[in-house]
């Protein structure tokens, strides 16, 4: 497009031009426009490239194109020259009162001609010099559709003819073409990114089992993919039939309040139980039931759209997004979000399971302390206070002696419940370290318990077992070895003993050893069931699906194999 139009060559001149010569000059400048437009493939380039034509090459006064916002469902001015804003504000005043000139273009798709303004009511308080000025009006199409709408003014005392008209529509379809290429290539690129983002978060949360974590990344993915002000992500708890915020992104002045009422048999629970999605046209006058209306005010929030968390037919909860701006949002939008929550309600449950599971083990990891406290605490207590009331008696009647002996075991109780106790704070305090590892940390505590209680404990490891395993299975594991410890001091009267662990037929096997008095396991489990230890060590074997056995007897020391899985 290196040659430029003078304003007396344009079409519509008032000067005589050769028919072939002006035939000969439009299709070079169709050809310039429709070969510079299939070049670009950015909208705003397009645009410029629209309004230099025009203004330059046309010699046009004003030029005007209006695209439309998916949002709002409504075409609104992309590009201008020649119009001050105060002329646009008035235009969209009178758009809004029904001189819809350009909807009116959309809806039929037929250009509208005023070849002399100063004729038309409709431009007066508008535009100036209005004598033997022409306003079009056109719409730009592609495929059929109209992707835009274009309008132009001409200069005073220099009216279109009809057939500067058909010129300029033609110009019309090579920029509509170019536009609606450059819409298709954004949205491909936009839908690229949307499935690169899904399957990042899908990445994200596949491998976390923290549910605040998986929230959060949920709420925030959901805010970008849906180009929104606020994100966010509630769930529901049946019991207290209740919704509870758990996560929310985006800058809030405020925090959405955490609970919030729910009444699964009507709208708009009902709907998204159902699996319907639902946004703010849908509640037009009472969607605040999801939410405080006050916490809507202050974030001047506008439109929102609500997407069902379901697993089966059960509502879980639900990912909305909130804008702060009059929004319409398109089927497109609601099934991007829908597949978004569809993709991440399996790692929701896997997650909020697992926190049930965690809060369950921690409950049972309590009841088992719980046994072993009362196991021996609470009956070495029970004694003492029996022997001191004997004793209490024995002084009463003068028996001086043997009140003496019951106090110095009544002392020797004392000092065997310390050490007990000391040395059950000693065990809850030691854990297998997670960045330190099972092993490392088992002969950290071996070589403090050697210090602590004087009793030699050798550690053998062949290399093939020194695989780690998980926090959950280290910390059972060191519980049944600390057991095992406890049981020797209190009643084996060992000197030694030697823990081996190998590895054989996928299980890595640990034996404890010890040199003391040893004992027959059956007959002190069916003598006295009061004692837990060996049940407790039990349990804790079969909760990470490791076995364990006793092999000891009287005078011949004990042996304790456990196995667990090596994975």
């Amino acid at each position: 497009m290196s040659e430029v139009y003078s304003s007396n060559s344009i079409p519509g001149s008032n000067e005589y031009l050769d028919e072939m010569d002006l035939s000969e000059r439009e299709l070079t400048l169709l050809n310039e426009v429709g070969l510079a437009a299939t070049q670009l493939l950015d909208v705003e380039e397009i645009l410029d490239l629209a309004l230099d034509t025009l203004i330059q090459k046309l010699g046009m006064s004003v030029a005007m194109i209006y695209l439309l916002d998916p949002k709002s469902g409504r075409y609104t001015l992309r590009a201008s020259y020649g119009i001050s804003q105060e002329q646009k504000d008035e235009i969209e005043r009178r758009r809004d009162s029904g001189q819809d000139i350009t909807q009116q273009v959309v809806d039929t798709g037929l250009a509208i001609f005023v070849p002399d303004m100063s004729a038309d009511s409709r431009f007066k308080g508008v535009w100036d010099d209005l004598d033997d000025r022409s306003y079009v009006k056109l719409a730009l199409k592609s495929r059929g559709t109209v992707v835009g709408v274009l309008g132009l003014l001409t200069y005073e005392k220099q009216p279109l003819s009809p057939h500067s008209v058909e010129f300029l529509k033609a110009i019309g379809r090579e920029i509509g073409i170019a536009i609606d290429n450059a819409i298709l290539l954004t949205e491909t690129k936009r839908r690229e990114q949307q499935a690169i983002t899904l399957y990042k978060l899908g990445m994200m949360i596949s491998g976390s089992l923290s549910l605040s974590s998986v929230l959060e990344s949920v709420a925030e993915a959901s805010r970008e993919l849906m180009q929104a002000d606020i994100g966010l992500i509630g769930l529901v708890d049946l019991e207290l039939q209740e919704v509870v915020l758990e996560a929310i992104s985006g800058n809030c002045t405020k925090t959405l309040p955490g609970h919030q009422k729910i009444l699964l048999d009507q709208p708009p629970w009902s709907d998204l139980a159902a699996g319907e999605p639902i946004q703010s046209s849908d509640y037009d006058q009472g969607w605040t039931i999801l939410h405080d209306s006050k916490f809507i005010r202050n974030e001047s929030v506008q439109s929102f759209l609500a997407v069902p968390l379901l697993r089966g037919n059960s509502l879980l909860g639900l990912v909305e997004v909130m804008y702060r701006k009059p929004c319409q949002l398109l089927p497109n939008d609601i099934h991007l979000l829908s597949r978004l929550a569809n993709q991440v309600v399996l790692s929701i449950e896997n997650a909020r399971l697992y926190q049930q599971l965690h809060h369950l083990a921690a409950l049972e990891e309590r009841d088992r302390l719980a046994r072993e406290l009362h196991d021996h605490l609470s009956q070495g207590l029970g004694y003492l206070k029996i022997k001191s009331t004997i004793t209490e008696d024995l002084m009463a009647s003068g028996q001086i002696e043997k009140a003496q002996e019951s106090l110095k075991e009544l002392k020797k109780v004392s000092q065997y419940l310390y050490v007990d106790v000391r040395e059950q704070i000693f065990n809850l305090r030691t854990i297998a370290q997670p960045r330190q590892g099972f092993f490392s940390s088992l002969q950290e505590y071996l070589a403090d318990y050697r210090t602590h209680y004087g009793l030699r404990v050798d550690l053998i490891l062949e290399n093939e077992c020194l695989d780690e395993f998980s926090s959950h299975v280290s910390s059972q594991l060191m519980r049944i070895i600390q057991e095992a410890l406890t049981n020797v001091r209190r009643h084996s009267n060992a000197s030694e003993v030697l823990i081996q662990c190998g590895q054989e037929e996928g299980q890595v096997c640990m034996c404890i050893e010890d040199n003391g008095r040893g004992f027959n396991p059956d007959q002190v489990i069916k003598e006295d069931s009061q004692h837990y230890g060996l049940k407790i060590m039990g349990e804790r074997a079969e909760s990470v699906g490791g076995s364990l056995e006793f092999d000891s007897q009287p005078g011949a020391g004990t042996r304790i194999i456990l196995r667990v899985p090596a994975d």
